[in-house]
Parts: C-alpha cells; structure tokens; sequence
C-alpha cells in the first residue's frame, strides 16, 4: 500500500522476546512507544534506545492495535 509504514516481522524465533510476548511473522510494526516507525533503520534504532517494556503499535491482517512487550 503506498505511503504504509513500518517494519514487517518475517519470523520469529521460538523462546525469544518476540515469541514470549506473541508476536507473529506477518505482523507490521507501525510504532513503538507510539513514535511511528519509517523503516527498518528507525525500527533499529528505536529498539536499540528504548528499555522494556516497549509499546508496540502493529498491524495483524486488517486488525491494528497495541501491545506491551515486557
């Protein structure tokens, strides 16, 4: 879609932080801590500067909505 956003999770890792707080491949992170995520370098460097718990924003097939990553 043009002018989407955000940063597509390709897979997750069975026992990583992503699969203990239910992330799915699919799933499009529009923003964390509600600061809009461009591109994979500002989803990088975002994670990278933000201590947990994050607040994610992300899109699941046609449902949006948040999720606190411990």
């Amino acid at each position: 879609q043009q002018g989407l956003r955000g940063v597509i999770i390709a897979k997750v890792t069975p026992g990583s932080r992503a699969a203990r707080n239910n992330l799915d491949g699919g799933d499009l992170v529009l923003g964390i801590n509600r600061k809009v995520v461009v591109d994979l370098a500002d989803f990088r460097a975002q994670m990278g500067a933000r201590p947990a718990p994050l607040l994610l924003t992300l899109q699941r097939g046609a449902a949006r909505g948040e999720l606190r990553m411990d």
